[in-house]
Order: structure tokens, then sequence, then C-alpha cells
């Protein structure tokens, strides 16, 4: 009789349980092929991540009844052409966070997690079926640097910190749209296609010296896609202990003309203050603009970008990335890619993390290789 009784409260327990969670192994796998020259250096190797970055993670929802779940997403960077971790300080640096999701009012996350910028540039960018290659000028042009110039041809005061510093005759600021730690974030539910982000990072003590505010509104109706964000961080000089900060701005668009034929572009303006104890800024803008051909077995894809930079001579940088993905199958696809990253005379923007030989250099690439998804 107990027994009896029992069996259906232990059966409901179970399925409970079973429809209540759900956790995912998921991640990337990129190998390919690669030859760099960088002003006639060369180099040619076997190497992860040419076109989509190789990747391990964890990620899962848990229902918790009435429209409402709880969310965690752990991601690390690898290596999968020496078997490394592609971040030897962080376990997860691709993502470490955790959350709730409401169906009526929307998601919120903490942790390390992208900033609300990065999403336009994401949906604005079809290099490739995964989106924003790492041969996108998206990447090469608009998002390694901000700037990566002479110091000697800027005609305003610099300090080094952690927004922006200078070694050995090269001053550098990153972007902020990208991964950031501490991150509170919150995004709405859709409304008539409208989705709205915002994000705040606190500063948690000198030597991370970082806090961000970000926010962006992203549209969708059908065939057309279109986002803007910002993104404000600040960071302290490391001598004086007087704040850095950056500014950022974008507006990314997506139209598919034909079923197969769609263009996409981006503009981003930024500003970067580097703690001198002077009014004076740096500021900067650079523009992308794309088109991709897609067919039932592949995408033919190609983009060009080009920055200016105020308050210095000859700074400015241009690229071009061109490349065909052929799908092998919903999961597996093979690439082939051509990128170049050309500077002025006084600029010495990388390409796929590698430097010019001199200021004013060309660095270029080519790439071939297999991609799977899991």
């Amino acid at each position: 009789m107990k027994a009896t009784c029992l069996l259906p409260v232990a059966m409901a327990a179970m399925g409970t349980c079973a429809m209540a969670q759900n956790s995912t192994v998921f991640g990337r796998v990129d190998l390919g092929l690669q030859s760099i020259d960088m002003d006639g250096a060369k180099r040619t190797g076997v190497d992860s991540g040419n076109y989509t970055s190789s990747r391990l993670g964890f990620r899962g929802t848990e229902d918790l009844g009435g429209g409402l779940s709880a969310l965690y997403h752990l991601e690390m960077g690898i290596a999968a052409d020496s078997g490394t971790a592609g971040n030897g300080n962080r376990l997860f640096n691709r993502g470490s966070y955790m959350g709730l999701a409401d169906k009526s009012l929307g998601t919120l996350t903490l942790g390390r997690q992208y900033t609300p910028m990065f999403y336009p540039f994401l949906n604005a960018d079809e290099t490739g079926r995964l989106r924003l290659g790492n041969y996108s000028t998206v990447n090469s042009i608009q998002r390694t640097n901000l700037l990566r110039v002479a110091q000697a041809a800027l005609t305003v005061p610099v300090a080094n910190g952690a927004l922006a510093s200078g070694a050995k005759g090269t001053y550098s600021a990153g972007t902020g749209s990208s991964w950031e730690d501490n991150q509170l974030l919150y995004k709405t539910p859709t409304f008539a296609g409208f989705t709205a982000s915002v994000s705040a990072s606190p500063s948690e003590n000198y030597t991370d010296s970082t806090k961000l505010y970000g926010g962006n509104i992203e549209y969708r109706n059908g065939a057309f896609y279109a986002g803007g964000g910002i993104n404000r961080k600040y960071g302290k000089v490391t001598a004086t202990g007087a704040l850095q900060r950056s500014d950022e701005a974008v507006l990314g668009a997506l139209y598919a003309i034909t079923s197969s034929f769609k263009i996409w572009g981006n503009v981003h303006g930024w500003e970067v203050d580097p703690g001198a104890g002077a009014s004076a800024t740096i500021q900067g803008r650079d523009a992308m603009l794309g088109a991709s051909y897609w067919t039932s077995s592949g995408e033919l894809w190609t983009n060009y970008a080009r920055k200016t930079v105020s308050s210095c001579s000859d700074c400015g940088s241009d690229g071009l990335g061109i490349g065909y993905n052929h799908f092998l199958s919903n999961r597996t696809e093979l690439y082939v890619a051509y990128g170049r990253v050309g500077n002025q005379r006084n600029s010495a923007n990388t390409f796929m993390s590698y430097a010019p030989t001199q200021f004013g250099g060309t660095v270029q690439g080519l790439a071939a290789g297999i991609a799977h998804v899991f």
C-alpha cells in the first residue's frame, strides 16, 4: 500500500527534475593553415581560430516556475593546435556569469560577459555563418585597438594606465566592445522587434582599476537589422592614480536585399582621455561596409574598414577581408580567407595579433581550414 502510494510521488518528482533543468557542453574547434606577411617577415603554421576562436563551454538553465528561470554560462578559449588554454591567467576568459530570466520582465546577469556594445558589431557582420570572423575588418580595424600609433606623433600629453599606455615608442588603447569583468547587465524582453540592454561594472580595487557603463538598442524586422551601442570605461593611471576615460558609440545595420545577397556595415566613433592632466583628448572614427552572397552550400563575403585618428598626424589605417565558407553540414564547414591591414606612416595596427615590423607597415594573412561547432 505504501509503495503504491509513494510510486506516483517519486515518478512525479523525477519528471519535475528532468523538465526543470538543462545543462549543455558546447564549443567550437577551428584549425587551419595560416600564412602571415609582416612587411616581408613571414611565418606559416597550423593555427587555431583563424575563422572562429576555438572554445569550450558549459551552460544551462533551470525552470523555476511562473515564467522564471535561472541560467549560467562558463566558457573558455582553447588553442586547438597545441591543446593549451587560450588565456593563461583565466580559466573562463570568454565568459563567466549567471542570472535570472523572466519571460515578462527580461534577463538580469552578473559576472564576466560581453558589453552591450558588442552586439551591434556582431549582428551587423556576416563574415561567415558564425558571424564576426577573425578575418573580418570589424576585428582587425575596429575592435582590436582604438589606436596603436607612434607616441611621438601624438600632439596631446599622454600617460600609462589601465586603458591606454605606451611601450617602446608605441601608444595604444583597447576597445570596450568585448568581455568585461564584474558586470551587472539587464536585457529587456522583445517589444515590437526592439530590445534594449544596460550594464554597469564597479571599480573593485586599484589592480583592476576599471569601471564601465554601457547600453544598446537593437531592432529586427524580417530582412532588416539595426542596432546602436555606447560604452564608457574608466581606468587609473599607474603612477598618479588619475583617471583615464574612453567613450565609444557604434551604429550598425544589415539588410537582406534578396534571400541570397546581403549588405551590412557600421560607423564607430570613440574618444580617449589619456589622464595626463590636460583637457585634450584623442578622438577617432572608423567605419565598415560589407556584403555577402549565400548559396545552399556556402557563403562568399567581403568587407572593408577605414580608421582615422585626431591629434596624431598620419595615424590612420584601413583593412580588407574576403573569404569563402563551404558548408559540409549544419555544424562543419571549410573556409578560406584573405585579410590585410594597411597603416599610415605613424600607425602600427595589427592583424590577427601580428604587428608590422615598423610604423606605416602592412600586415596581411591567408588562411584555409576547417571549423566544427558542437
